[in-house]
């Protein structure tokens, strides 16, 4: 199946869009800039120009739904757009920018750049918790007359 989607990638026509902010994101990797926000929407493709999924065709119904990919535009299927990268507001490539939904050929090109994609997952922050005094100094802060509760 991998080998599948990989021969599709190669094979399928560049997106002009894509190949636009291909050639920005080449010629700026030097200076990469401060992020502002997630990728704008002005370059997606319209809805009604994308009856089918661009890279394996699957027409879209009620249960099977349309997802933009981020970087490139371009209409897809979930399986086909399953793929989390790192994004700046301009839809290029950036080692802190926000975590996307990108299609299978962003990702491809983002795992062969030098910046490397975040995971497909969201890093999960490690949640301290407060130091818990030990059980037996618990148990004897309670009252010896203490009238519990049985509801």
């Amino acid at each position: 199946m991998q080998e599948d989607l990989l021969k599709q990638l190669k094979e399928r026509p560049k997106n002009p869009v894509a190949q636009e902010i291909a050639t920005r994101t080449s010629e700026n990797e030097p200076t990469l800039g401060f992020v502002s926000g997630p990728p704008g929407r002005e370059h997606w493709k319209p809805d009604h120009k994308a009856p089918e999924c661009t890279l394996c065709g699957q027409r879209f119904t009620l249960m099977l739904r349309r997802h933009h990919c981020r970087r490139c535009g371009d209409v897809f299927c979930a399986e086909c757009s399953r793929f989390v990268t790192r994004l700046d507001q301009h839809g290029q490539f950036h080692p802190v920018g926000i975590p996307c939904r990108v299609c299978a050929t962003c990702f491809h090109e983002s795992t062969s750049d030098v910046q490397q994609p975040s995971p497909l997952t969201p890093p999960t922050i490690p949640i301290q918790q407060p130091p818990q005094p030990p059980l037996a100094e618990t148990l004897m802060s309670v009252p010896n007359d203490w009238a519990w509760s049985t509801f």
